[in-house]
């Protein structure tokens, strides 16, 4: 499977909009189950998420229960759109692969240097 940074977003931002743990697979009901829960996983693996595994011999589930520390973090520093726009153009992420830890590293340098002066100064 392909890992798809665009919808590793979109699960981290329906992930920190939610309350409570829910079932992996409904986080985003338009996406094939497989190719979800496969996202999750890998955000799961990478310290982004806290979730648990109920998986039974028959079916595979997934409970989701938040974002970690780390998961916060990154997601606050993709999560405007406008970010995420200038990441995917920079880094060329919609049309070849691009390392998790290129993005996250990208992102928090951008976010640094559109952080507001004065706020970094008085703190």
């Amino acid at each position: 499977m392909t890992r798809d940074l665009n919808l590793l977003r979109r699960i981290l931002l329906a992930v920190d909009g939610s309350d409570g743990p829910f079932n992996a697979a409904a986080i985003c009901p338009d996406v094939d189950r497989p190719l979800l829960l496969y996202h999750v996983a890998q955000l799961h693996e990478a310290g982004y998420l806290e979730t648990s595994n109920n998986s039974t011999t028959r079916e595979t589930r997934i409970t989701i229960n938040g974002l970690t520390w780390k998961g916060h973090e990154f997601l606050d520093a993709i999560r405007p759109d406008a970010r995420w726009q200038q990441i995917k153009e920079r880094l060329q992420i919609d049309a070849r692969a691009v390392p998790v830890y290129v993005v996250e590293q990208y992102a928090f340098q951008l976010s640094v240097q559109q952080a507001p002066v004065e706020e970094l100064s008085t703190k």
